[in-house]
């Protein structure tokens, strides 16, 4: 190495050992350094500054070299300092990561109002300052340059804001980000968010210095990237936005599977974590520009559908693979299937005579007529959106003063290199030529001009014009040659031929002798290898035949984007150069400001910082030069009259208005030699121009700063005088005003007091005359009383004297009327017996008579025939002695037959003895082998058994474990606290309550993973956030054997999981996603739904059954309905029961009808609520009993046997709700109790202990219930005072035989289960109040209570919010329904009648305030709500039949029911006549037919009508 003069031994020094170390001289010759890692020798060895100081401005380093350079940018990284000066240029070091403590409003406002550029630290809105301060000398352009992943678009971004803040377009020109970031960045090897077009920013400011708008121009888009990316590169970023956020792929032909295109798999890298918020981000943005997104993304889907079309080679020419790939590319995009696959396969040629030909084409020409057409198709989107973009910023009117930012891509150097680096690079070598002819030739002209003698040759900088040359200059530019190989036939090969025979001996373009397809340029930043393979493809872009096709769309926007003439070079290097050369004269045009960015390390890691990658884009960027050039020479330059504008307020010279330049440079000549003492060298004088180094200015502005604020003291202390003296002025008319006011008051008050002292006396006189009227009248008022009281007394005398009189002479009327009734009862009793004193004399006497004849009569017959009788009785005799001896015959022979038989049988039994013990013995030792041979053979089953299951138990137990694990990850992610905080970081804006349900136990009952590949959970919280960031909240949960519904208060149904069997209720192209959530929207408004095994059904309000999918209904008019698994159960409005499963229909349960037609003979029975378990299910009518029905191996039917039929379950109480675990049931009685059966081996009965239930048994709770729920194995009830109890057995509690608290952090409305054999879920939907009712808990308990009751009266698995009109002030998804009747009349003449009654005056049956039904809803109290809720039942049958059933039912239970069958039809024919009558004659009617039920003694039906 060279020895320079300020090498000495113990001169401290920089070493470059990979990074710079600092070090210290040891050895001269041969040269080493002691460095810290021992002593070395020095190859590479720079000065270094002993004070290490830091700097703002790096032209102020005492030592300027790279080494110092470097360390010092190092140095300030290491700070957090990545902004320094150049000169007059920043030079800013990409931080990684986000510094926005250095960004705001307070920064940017300090910005604003500096003086002096330098008064500040260094910062990118000092160089957007000075660009805006100087809008009124010329036209400004910041220039922002450096690296790809350098930093250059976030410091636009932070430039933009800084300008548009002055002005009222900064939300507009900022919405423009993200569409232009989607469209035109793409994910590069090195930056993950990399420009891959250049943009030109113009704003434009008003008379008053404000933006009044913008214009974007866009320059070299990378269109080659559409149908090339590079390995481990991505296309450009709306491809996988829009496949990943968009919700109607298919209505575009596409899938979200990104691998299933051609253009997105080549470069092997899909979705990145931003993906989803940037594409939610440009769909606001484009909402807000009034973009029409729909025919944007279906060219995007176009252009993917394009990339994967496939051509088959013919004899004859090539033809489509795939037609229906054309046939969708045609629907998105307008166009006709035939001429559009016309258009890829051929190629018209025009000839003379409108001759037109078409010659197929063959399959490379295809395909790269293909990759053309898709190029085609993005660019003029491109285009059209910065268009709309410039269109929704255009000023009103077009001014000169702008500021512009240019934003282009940076240096790029791969691994491989191609065509798209080619020109980046050349972009950037020509922005470099730029720079150095502004920094360094410049200087030099500038200097001539002024007629300035300095020699600025010394100084070395970079030329860049021999590589600009090599590269644009025809006709050997590689450019020009590119385009004269791309116009005749060839090959890549020749193209390098051709590149070879031109630069030979060339210093900038080199060829490797071993590599065939590589030319190397020697760049300014460094040497690049370019692989030649695919140049001269990526260069044609002529398919004039499918532009043309395109500006014959049917679509009109479409037609607008592609029907414009636009003159297009034939190949895109022309096109890029012509860009380039406009581009450049645009920036030579205006006054250029450079911000120069650097790229810390490689890849980009925070806190990272790579000496030897810094060191060589500061060499590249010619940093280190303008340090030189700057620092060395003048860098300060004005002209005469700015310098003298600017700095004649520090003298005391007046500005002349008529005076010539040369008069300005003479004033500036004296205020130098008046106020500053400067040598020659400091200052000099051009024709035009003072010029300064960076001293001698900082010493004028000093100079300035501290005159200026001497003036400002001086200036201030007369301002101070002169105020007080106006003040003074203003003191002494301030207090003769006073003066004044004060002797008007002082006049006003004593007139007042004048006024109230008048009054007083007034007053006083008033209260005295009142006081002697008020005596008098007193006297008066005793003596009248005095009188009245006299007079009372002889009133009252007189009355008791004749009410005695009236007393006794109604006693002796009443004593004659009982003596009367006395002696007609005597003689009535008296005549009564007599009468049957006769008839008993009569009977006796009868009866005597009849005994003596019949005595008489015996004795006459038998003394007649005396000798027959004896004969008759010796035949008896004898009859009587022949039947004993045969009977004693009998006896003995059969006793000689008994013992013969006995011998013989004895006989008989001792020899089968003696056979049957020789069988037994042998039977015995056959028995005892055979055990034996059992015994062995059980052992060895048994010994194989226990083998298997410990084989089995190997197998089986990861399986078990991971499933562990995954239910404990499961309830982890559940129970994480996210959908706190989702809750609690809602914005207060709403001042009525939101109802939402959240999951609070999640029991997994298998294996999900093979469902679904992350946790349920996720999926379910995504849901969740996403509707409650909406206000749709979610209401119910459907769970599925593989699936999920939840259903939000609007309708909306969000499903996912499974799609086998369509049970998600939609299509799913290409390969199924169980972790989408798709968005379901049926057509009708949803009132319940529900999930079976494999299906999915829901309930209109209209009352009709739909299947998820189908769209028909499979009941109409239902009620009700319950599912399990794949068994469906529904009540309709007639009270009938259909029972069916999956694949059959609705078959009537007609037990159930003969239930009813049994039951309706004594009272009506209507079913309120239906529900089911594992092979049964329970019913509950709206009279509070319950039937049960199916299997009850564990007493679930709530009784001691199995029933196929319905059969009613004994209760003790009347209940109003009940639900059905899988093998338990809980019920709610109307009096707050809670009663529990069925199977409790998992505790879930709540009884303190696990024993089965056959009967219904109450659980002992601390207070009243108000809603019960029964989940697979365990039971949760809400109680009166809003707090929530459970038990039984989940993933929260295990064998929980008694009721505990569930703690919860909202108030609950009402508590829900779903399950299936996969999982079980219980969820609460909770009240978030807004905090309406913090000081007053108990009216928010009976709100919330009155909620929970009414819901749970009609069905507590209802979507709606039940209305009530006392509430609904309260509630925010609370409406009103509409009222409709459902009256049946027996005519239409009767119809009409009642109509116009109702119309003239309301009907007064016995009593208007208490009739049977009522036009009006109106809250009833809890004692008529049973009677309310059977009246309601029965609106199907006419006014007057409902009444007449009612009243038979209860002439049935009386005594004497044929007299009262016979006076009820005499009152239903009078109220009969009621209805017919006129108005006028309803009151005395009324009198006529309570009149008639009082005679008739039907005291229970007058007791139910009034």
């Amino acid at each position: 190495m060279k020895q320079e003069p300020w090498m000495k031994v113990g001169q401290p020094c920089w070493v470059f050992d990979q990074n710079f170390i600092s070090g210290t001289i040891t050895q001269l010759s041969p040269l080493q350094c002691q460095t810290q890692n021992g002593i070395i020798d020095a190859k590479s060895i720079y000065e270094r500054d002993p004070e290490q100081q830091e700097y703002d401005d790096l032209i102020d380093l005492q030592v300027l070299n790279e080494a110092e350079l470097i360390t010092q940018i190092h140095s300030n990284y290491q700070k957090g300092i990545f902004q320094l000066y150049i000169g007059p240029s920043l030079l800013v070091v990409n931080p990684v990561s986000k510094q926005d403590q250095l960004y705001t409003k307070e920064i940017k406002l300090q910005y604003k109002q500096m003086h002096n550029a330098k008064q500040l630290p260094p910062h990118i809105y000092s160089i957007a300052s000075q660009a805006f301060k100087n809008l009124d000398q010329q036209k400004q352009i910041i220039i922002i340059s450096g690296e790809s992943g350098a930093g250059k678009t976030e410091n636009a971004k932070l430039c933009m804001s800084f300008l548009s803040s002055i002005g009222n377009l900064e939300q507009k020109i900022f919405k423009c980000n993200p569409i232009l970031e989607s469209f035109g960045n793409a994910k590069t090897s090195r930056n993950n968010n990399s420009s891959r077009f250049g943009k030109l920013i113009k704003l434009h400011f008003d008379d008053e210095f404000k933006v009044s708008g913008a214009q974007i121009i866009n320059y070299l888009l990378e269109k080659s990237r559409i149908t090339s990316p590079n390995q481990l590169e991505r296309n450009f970023h709306i491809f996988y936005e829009f496949l990943l956020g968009a919700q109607n792929l298919q209505d575009y032909f596409i899938i979200q599977q990104p691998d299933s295109y051609e253009y997105l798999k080549k470069g092997g890298v899909y979705f990145q974590n931003n993906d989803l918020e940037n594409f939610k981000q440009l769909l606001d943005a484009m909402n807000y520009l009034n973009f029409s997104s729909d025919v944007i993304f279906s060219l995007i889907s176009a252009i993917l559908l394009i990339g994967n079309i496939d051509f088959e080679e013919l004899e004859n020419g090539c033809m489509v693979k795939d037609q229906q790939l054309v046939y969708k590319i045609s629907q998105l995009l307008g166009l006709q299937e035939k001429e559009l696959m016309r258009g890829l396969t051929t190629k018209t040629k025009s000839y003379a005579k409108n001759e037109i030909i078409d010659s197929p084409l063959s399959r490379l020409e295809c395909v790269n007529s293909q990759q053309s057409f898709a190029r085609y198709l993005y660019e003029r989107l491109f285009n059209y959106i910065i268009e709309q973009l410039n269109i929704s910023l255009q000023p009103k009117q077009i001014s000169q003063n702008t500021v512009s930012i240019l934003d282009i891509y940076g240096f790029e150097v791969f691994v491989v290199n191609s065509f798209e680096q080619l020109f980046i690079n050349y972009t950037n070598e020509k922005l470099l030529q730029l720079y150095i002819q502004y920094v360094f030739k410049e200087e030099q002209n500038i200097y001539q001009q002024e007629g300035i003698k300095i020699t600025t040759n010394q100084i070395m900088f970079m030329d860049n014009q021999n590589i600009i040359d090599c590269l644009d200059k025809p006709p050997l530019g590689i450019l020009n040659i590119l385009d004269d190989s791309c116009a005749v036939a060839g090959t890549d090969e020749t193209f390098l031929s051709k590149l070879k025979n031109a630069y030979t001996n060339s210093q900038v373009v080199q060829f490797p002798k071993i590599a065939n397809q590589i030319f190397k340029i020697r760049h300014s930043a460094r040497e690049v290898e370019y692989n030649v393979t695919g140049f001269r493809v990526k260069n044609k872009d002529d398919n004039k035949q499918l532009q043309v096709l395109l500006s014959k769309s049917k679509n009109n926007l479409i037609q607008q984007i592609y029907g414009k003439a636009v003159k297009a070079d034939k190949f895109l290097g022309n096109q890029i150069r012509q860009e380039m050369n406009e581009l450049m004269q645009e920036l030579k045009g205006s006054n250029v400001q450079f911000v120069r960015c650097i790229k810390p390390s490689e890849p980009l890691q925070q806190g990272q910082f790579n000496q030897a990658l810094v060191l060589n884009q500061v060499r590249y960027l010619g940093v280190l030069e303008t340090l030189k050039i700057r620092k060395e020479g003048y860098s300060i330059r004005k002209t005469y009259s700015q310098f003298y504008k600017e700095f004649s307020a520090m003298s005391n010279l007046p500005i002349p208005s008529n005076v010539q330049k040369k008069d300005f440079r003479g004033l500036v000549i004296k205020i130098f030699s008046t106020y500053f003492a400067f040598t020659q060298e400091s200052v000099l004088q051009g024709n035009t121009m003072v010029f300064m180094k960076q001293d001698t200015w900082n010493a004028v502005q000093q100079e300035y700063e501290f005159r200026m604020i001497k003036k400002n003291e001086m200036a201030k202390k007369i301002q101070r005088i002169w105020f007080s003296y106006k003040q003074l002025l203003i003191l002494r008319g301030f207090l003769s005003k006073v003066r004044f006011i004060q002797a008007s008051i002082k006049g006003f008050l004593q007139r007042i007091r004048f006024r109230v002292t008048i009054g007083k006396i007034l007053y006083l006189q008033h209260q005295i005359r009142r006081f002697i009227d008020k005596c008098k009248f007193q006297k008066y008022k005793n003596a009248t009383k005095i009188i009245q009281t006299y007079l009372k007394r002889l009133y009252s005398i007189k009355y008791v004297i004749v009410e005695n009189e009236a007393v006794i002479k109604i006693q002796r009327y009443m004593r004659l009327k009982i003596t009367k009734q006395r002696k007609e009862r005597y003689s009535l009793i008296k005549g009564i017996v007599d009468q049957i004193q006769r008839r008993a004399w009569n009977i006796v006497v009868w009866r005597s008579v009849i005994k003596i004849q019949k005595v008489w009569r015996g004795h006459f017959i038998r003394s007649i025939y005396d000798e027959q009788v004896q004969q008759i009785k010796l035949a008896r005799y004898i009859a009587r002695a022949e039947k004993a001896i045969t009977k004693i015959q009998q006896f003995s022979k059969g006793y000689v037959i008994r013992q013969k038989y006995q011998r013989l049988r004895n006989a008989t039994c001792y020899i089968q003895g003696y056979f049957r013990t020789k069988w037994l013995s042998d039977l015995f030792f056959r028995i005892r082998y055979a055990a034996v041979v059992i015994q062995r053979a059980m052992r060895h089953h048994w010994k194989k058994t226990k083998l298997a299951k410990l084989q089995l138990l190997q197998i089986t137990k990861p399986f078990e474990q991971d499933f562990i694990r995954q239910k404990e990850l499961e309830f982890n992610n559940l129970n994480d606290g996210y959908i706190d905080n989702i809750i609690e970081n809602e914005q207060e804006n709403n001042r009525k309550i939101d109802l939402f349900s959240c999951i609070i136990d999640l029991e997994m009952l298998t294996d999900m993973q093979e469902i679904h590949d992350t946790l349920w959970s996720t999926i379910y919280k995504k849901g969740f956030k996403e509707s409650y960031e909406k206000g749709n909240f979610i209401q119910n949960y459907c769970i599925g054997e593989t699936h999920t519904y939840a259903t939000t208060v609007q309708g909306k149904i969000f499903s996912w999981g499974l799609n086998d069997k369509n049970q998600l209720g939609c299509t799913q192209d290409g390969k199924p996603n169980p972790n989408k959530i798709n968005v379901l929207q049926v057509q009708h408004k949803i009132k319940t739904m529900k999930s079976g095994q494999n299906h999915g059904l829901y309930q209109t309000i209209e009352g009709q059954l739909f299947q998820l999918g189908q769209n028909y209904p499979i009941l109409k008019d239902v009620k009700q309905f319950s599912i399990y698994n794949d068994n469906n159960l529904a009540l309709d409005d007639q009270g009938l029961i259909y029972q069916w499963n999956t694949f059959g229909k609705p078959q009537e349960l007609k037990s159930w009808t003969q239930c009813i037609k049994l039951a309706q003979m004594t009272q009506k029975i209507n079913v309120q609520q239906i529900s089911m378990g594992l092979n049964f299910f329970i019913l509950l009518t709206t009279n509070g009993l319950l039937f049960s029905m199916g299997d009850n191996f564990h007493g679930e039917l709530g009784q001691n046997k199995n029933q196929h039929e319905l059969t009613q379950i004994d209760m003790f109480d009347k209940v109003v709700e009940v639900h059905c675990g899988m093998k338990h049931v809980i019920a709610r009685s109307s009096l707050g109790k809670v009663f529990t059966w069925g199977w409790g081996a998992r505790g879930q009965l709540g009884h303190g202990n696990l024993k089965d239930e056959l009967y219904p048994r109450q659980v002992i709770l601390d207070g009243k219930s108000v809603q019960v729920m029964a989940s697979q194995k365990s039971s949760i009830i809400i109680m009166e005072t809003r707090k929530v109890f459970w038990w039984g057995t989940n993933s929260c509690l295990e064998y929980q035989s008694q009721p505990i608290e569930f703690m919860t952090a909202h108030p609950p409305v009402r508590v829900l289960a779903t399950w299936s054999r996969s999982m079980s879920v219980t969820y609460i939907t909770y009240a978030n109040t807004h905090r309406l009712f913090e000081n007053n808990i108990k009216l928010r308990n009976r709100i919330l209570g009155g909620l929970t009751q009414k819901w749970a009266e009609q069905d507590i698995f209802s979507l709606e919010v039940p209305y009530c009109e006392s509430l609904i002030n309260y509630f925010q998804s609370m409406k009103k329904p509409q009222i409709k009747t459902n009256i049946k009349f027996a005519s239409k003449i009767e119809h009409q009648q009642i109509v116009k009654m109702i119309q003239t005056q309301q009907p007064n049956v016995l009593d208007q305030s208490k009739s049977y039904f009522s036009f009006q809803e109106e809250p009833q109290p809890l004692q008529q709500r049973d009677i309310q809720r059977q009246v309601e039942e029965q609106q199907t049958q006419t006014f007057g039949n409902v009444k007449m059933k009612e009243m038979q039912t209860n002439v049935q239970k009386s005594q004497d029911s044929d007299q009262k069958l016979k006076q009820l039809r005499d009152v239903k024919k009078r109220y009969q006549t009621i209805l017919m009558k006129n108005q006028f004659e309803y009151t005395q009617l009324d009198r006529e037919f309570l009149q008639i039920l009082k005679d008739s003694d039907l005291i229970d039906i007058l007791q139910q009508i009034t």
